[in-house]
């Protein structure tokens, strides 16, 4: 919470970066474009290798249940058989988020946000929480009109982990990156 970022100082944590949440509607278009799949048809051992690239570890028996969630739809981005990002818009207590977003460009990362909006009605709340370090990730939320909403601070005690934190558009959650 942006509120406590002295006292995470205080005790040790040090600030990394910021997170916005922007909020938005979905278009209800539901197009799939080029190279977009459903992600449950894409090997779920590419899934836990492209997110553990992403992430920075594996997370295995937490993506077994994330991706699969009720209410849930997750696509991949497949070229020449390998996976070039992924993406999921899940049911939250108001509307919908996008999370995670992870993608190996911006052009990615729209097709799959493009498909993931187009799930949702045009009159329903879609969020998207983006760490803003990634300066293309907000300016995407912003082309898709999407407003600021929210804010917190990414914190560590040992420093920004190493992952690649470009391919994060959206992430999984504020709690767990």
């Amino acid at each position: 919470m942006v509120e406590n970022l002295e006292k995470y100082a205080s005790v040790g944590l040090e600030l990394v970066h910021m997170n916005a949440r922007y909020g938005g509607k979905g278009s209800g278009m539901n197009t799939i474009p080029e190279n977009v799949v459903k992600l449950a048809e894409v090997p779920f051992e590419t899934v836990v290798l492209y997110d553990g690239e992403c992430f920075g570890v594996p997370r295995r028996e937490f993506l077994k249940l994330w991706i699969t969630q009720p209410e849930s739809k997750a696509f991949g981005y497949m070229k020449d058989g390998k996976l070039m990002g992924y993406g999921m818009i899940r049911k939250c207590f108001t509307g919908y988020k996008i999370s995670p977003l992870f993608a190996d460009s911006v052009e990615i990362a729209k097709a799959l946000f493009d498909t993931l909006i187009g799930q949702v009605d045009k009159n329903t709340e879609v969020f998207f929480d983006v760490p803003e370090c990634n300066l293309e990730a907000v300016k995407m939320a912003l082309d898709y009109g999407m407003k600021k909403v929210f804010a917190t601070g990414r914190v560590y005690s040992k420093g920004q982990p190493k992952f690649p934190l470009e391919k994060w558009y959206g992430v999984t959650t504020f709690e767990l990156g």
